[in-house]
């Protein structure tokens, strides 16, 4: 029996949430807060949610949430979560890219061996990415 994680196992993850992250800091960069600045208070909200909600993009993006809130000093505004909102499109989970060579190797070792996917992401979004990656026969 192999257990595999999915995210930056099988596809490309981290990747996606590191642009949305990209995009994110150059929105909330100002005179007086750097980039570094921004990104510190992100990874504090993100490691406390982690926490308190678990992994996913749905946690990710109340962190962005929060951050906005807690950098400004205020509630968010509609126009700042409408914002937040479409970066979720990133995170839809239709497509999938997969590291390359996944496929052929996933085929030969499910030949000898049970494959199982094991992870700690949001049940709902890791079934869509499996089933968007064309993977699903191997587990």
């Amino acid at each position: 029996m192999l257990i595999f994680d999915a995210d930056d196992t099988l596809w490309e993850n981290n990747v996606i949430f590191e642009r949305v992250i990209d995009e994110f800091l150059e929105w909330m960069t100002r005179p007086g807060l750097d980039r570094g600045g921004v990104r510190a208070v992100l990874d504090e909200i993100e490691a406390a949610n982690a926490v308190t909600h678990g992994y996913g993009s749905k946690v990710f993006l109340r962190s962005l949430g929060e951050c906005v809130a807690r950098l400004r000093g205020r509630t968010v505004t509609a126009e700042e979560s409408a914002r937040i909102s479409r970066w979720a499109a990133a995170f839809d989970g239709h497509r999938v890219e997969l590291i390359p060579g996944v496929a052929e190797t996933l085929a030969e070792l499910a030949r000898r061996h049970a494959l199982l996917l094991l992870t700690k992401g949001d049940t709902e979004e890791q079934e869509r990415k499996v089933t968007a990656s064309g993977l699903t026969r191997h587990f």
